[in-house]
């Protein structure tokens, strides 16, 4: 796109203020991981409620995203969406987060795949994710073996929404303006 999703201007709102409105009726705290050059833009946008935090792992993509937010995490499970995802529907953040227990994601699985950027992770991945970025191995798909995964599938996420508008994220102007027209 050629510059910081994030800070696109819909109406308003900035692109990254959709998702985090959602957020904001189920979880407490709303955390942002960012990287250094776009943390200052944020600051000035985002309201002082919400967490922002630098990557600790810097150029490792959304894996070291979640990382960060695990680590910084006051609470054993985050929810995790990127700042591009302006459909989240609030009745199915809510069912996933009643699914908490006894796994270390939960995550949906439509047509496409596995959607990692609309999943929760849990705190005992630290470890197994550290060392994925160690070893310079930022794919996301590459701790599933390792851990205990609730996959939610396709039947039941289209009780909740289409599966092409609620886990749509934003790549292109056009798609913006198509979006929100």
């Amino acid at each position: 796109m050629g510059r910081d999703k994030a800070t696109l201007r819909i109406n308003a709102s900035y692109l990254i203020e959709y998702p985090l409105q959602v957020l904001s009726r189920h979880f407490e705290t709303l955390m942002v991981v960012t990287n250094t050059r776009l943390s200052q833009k944020l600051q000035r946008i985002l309201p002082s409620s919400v967490k922002m935090y630098e990557d600790i792992f810097p150029n490792h993509g959304a894996l070291g995203g979640i990382y960060t937010a695990l680590y910084y995490s006051m609470t054993p499970y985050i929810f995790v969406t990127a700042c591009d995802m302006p459909f989240l529907q609030d009745a199915f953040v809510s069912y996933m987060s009643k699914k908490i227990g006894h796994h270390d994601i939960i995550i949906p699985m439509g047509a496409k795949g596995y959607e990692t950027l609309h999943a929760i992770y849990h705190k005992s991945l630290l470890p197994i994710i550290q060392k994925q970025l160690m070893e310079n191995n930022n794919k996301i798909k590459e701790i599933f073996p390792y851990s205990k995964i609730l996959t939610i599938p396709s039947k039941i996420i289209g009780k909740y929404a289409e599966e092409d508008r609620i886990f749509k994220n934003i790549n292109t102007i056009t798609e913006l303006n198509e979006s929100f027209s």
